[in-house]
This record gives C-alpha cells, structure tokens and sequence, in this order.
C-alpha cells in the first residue's frame, strides 16, 4: 500500500491526495484512514483487469479513495471486496455520484468481471482548478510523473492483468 500512495504529494495547490489530504465535504469517518483501507480491501484480489484512467475526480475518487467509483457505488454495493457500506461518506444532501464510473461499473458487472478488476489512475490524486475543489482538470505532465512509481507497482504486483488505459481529451 505504501508503494501505491506514500510518496504521493499531499497539500498541494491543485492536487487533492485522498489518502493524505481532508475534504470538506467528507464526514469525519471517512477520512484518509477510511479511504486508505477501502483501496486495500479493493486491491485484495487476483486481478484478471485493470482499466487505468488519466486523473481521479471531484465526484468520485476524492470520496472514495477509488478509481472510477462514486459514493453511490460504494453505498449500493457495486464495487466488489468493499462489503456492505451502509454509512454516508459525504454531507452532501444525496450521495455523489459520478457519470463514467456508473458507466464503467454497469458494464464490468454486465460482462460478469467486476470481481477480477481493480480500478486505478495515471496520476492517482485529484486534479483541481485552484480554489475551486468541485472541479476536474487535465493534469500536466509534471503531475503525471506524480503517478509513474504507484502505476509500476500496481502493475508488478498484477503482472497477469490486462491493462486499458483511458484519457480524457
């Protein structure tokens, strides 16, 4: 776990780590602690997938602690190893719910392989508009370079998955 997120940056203007930095809008139990061990309990498993997108979201990972899933995934159960997560992660009035991952995650469930996946970022922190959180940007090539050592120990520790990366253009 520490290969995957230790050494990235936290506090930075622009770059929310969810496993190092708070949000606002995220209740007290699910700080990064909470989201550290959902990404452990999502990474246990023999990972036959990984879908690898470019830069994590406002609207999900920041929430979450995962690729490509949303509050609403995690409180519905459509993200296998989490277990039952009966508990809001955010204030928010209805639970965040981010449009590809719904996407993403319907599809792997309607393939019948969302148990052999684990989801991940090129750059595994939010990239944000400076002083606007509730924003998703296209992150620069010195913050990729961010997710380069995580990605490589991902894929070691996969070395069998097949690997799909997506960007956003």
């Amino acid at each position: 776990m520490e290969g995957l997120v230790g050494a990235l940056p936290t506090g930075a203007t622009g770059l929310f780590n969810p496993w190092a930095d708070v949000c606002a809008e995220d209740l007290p139990a699910n700080g990064p602690d909470a989201k550290r061990a959902r990404l452990e309990r999502h990474l246990h498993c023999e990972a036959a997938f990984i879908p690898c997108g470019d830069g994590a979201g406002w609207q999900g990972m920041r929430h979450t602690g995962l690729a490509f899933t949303s509050e609403r995934h995690v409180l519905q159960g459509m993200v296998p190893r989490l277990g039952g997560v009966a508990a809001r992660l955010t204030t928010r009035d209805k639970p965040f719910t981010e449009p590809s991952a719904t996407l993403v995650w319907h599809s792997l469930h309607q393939l019948g392989i969302a148990d052999r996946v684990v989801m991940w970022n090129a750059l595994p922190t939010h990239p944000f508009v400076a002083g606007a959180p509730r924003t998703n940007r296209t992150p620069t090539d010195t913050e990729m370079a961010h997710g380069r050592r995580p990605l490589q120990a991902l894929l070691a520790a996969y070395p069998h998955a097949a690997v799909s990366i997506s960007t956003c253009a």
